[in-house]
């Protein structure tokens, strides 16, 4: 869950010499009051919004770096340690998702779950109703960037009307670079599925600046991508797919 922080209340003492101009004060701050409260409510509401999908955003990139790239993995998974991932390599033929496919992928994930960033009852002073998500997702070679359209409609007690719509957020993950490596290295293996080349994984990974890890399960091969440079919660980002041997 996410915590969420309470409305700041402004308050304004005004001190008044003279009659006529304590009415002219009085009637300029209360109006200068009432539009920084609706400022801040609506500033409230966007950072509530934006520190949700960038929470959501987070969970989706961890899922894909543990399943091959994938929110819902395809069919031919391999199930270790709990997690289902997917085949990049089996029967002889590669499998490799493209990187539309990732980005499709995670903007499905986003549009699905980005629209439970909706608990307004934090801002009872105000009324909140919101359409339906629209977001895209872009893969570089050092980020991923979502953009994402919500609307989203404040209305103030005054009747005053503010709307939000355009949300996004760079992710340092360098996740065009490790998918790069990791075509390379299943590239490798459909050369000789059945003996891995684990000098050559090394030497694809190395020359990119990741670490990384090979372990045979079963009939299958578990390959982890590792990046320092990609830090998600504070964690080295790891992407893991799979190659059958059988």
């Amino acid at each position: 869950m996410i915590k969420r922080g309470k409305k700041a209340q402004i308050t304004l003492f005004i001190i008044v010499a003279v009659i006529i101009a304590a009415v002219i004060l009085t009637f300029y701050f209360i109006n200068s009051s009432q539009q920084q409260v609706q400022q801040k409510t609506s500033a409230s509401v966007r950072n509530y919004v934006q520190g949700c999908i960038e929470s959501t955003a987070k969970i989706g990139l961890e899922g894909m770096g543990l399943q091959a790239g994938y929110i819902v993995p395809p069919n031919e998974t391999v199930s270790y340690e709990a997690i289902d991932i997917a085949y990049w390599y089996s029967f002889g033929k590669e499998k490799i998702p493209s990187l539309s496919v990732l980005e499709t992928e995670f903007s499905n994930f986003l549009n699905e779950n980005v629209a439970f960033c909706n608990n307004w009852s934090a801002f009872s002073d105000v009324n909140i109703s919101s359409g339906n998500v629209s977001s895209r997702t872009k893969i570089v070679n050092d980020s991923v960037t979502i953009d994402i359209v919500w609307p989203i409609t404040v209305t103030q007690k005054s009747g005053e009307i503010q709307k939000l719509e355009f949300f996004s957020k760079k992710f340092n993950i360098r996740l065009g670079r490790i998918y790069d490596a990791a075509k390379l290295i299943i590239a490798e293996q459909a050369k000789n599925p059945q003996s891995p080349c684990l000098s050559c994984m090394i030497d694809i990974i190395s020359a990119r600046g990741f670490t990384g890890e090979l372990r045979f399960y079963n009939d299958s091969l578990i390959y982890t991508v590792y990046d320092a440079k990609s830090l998600l919660n504070d964690k080295i980002y790891e992407f893991k797919f799979a190659g059958k041997i059988k």
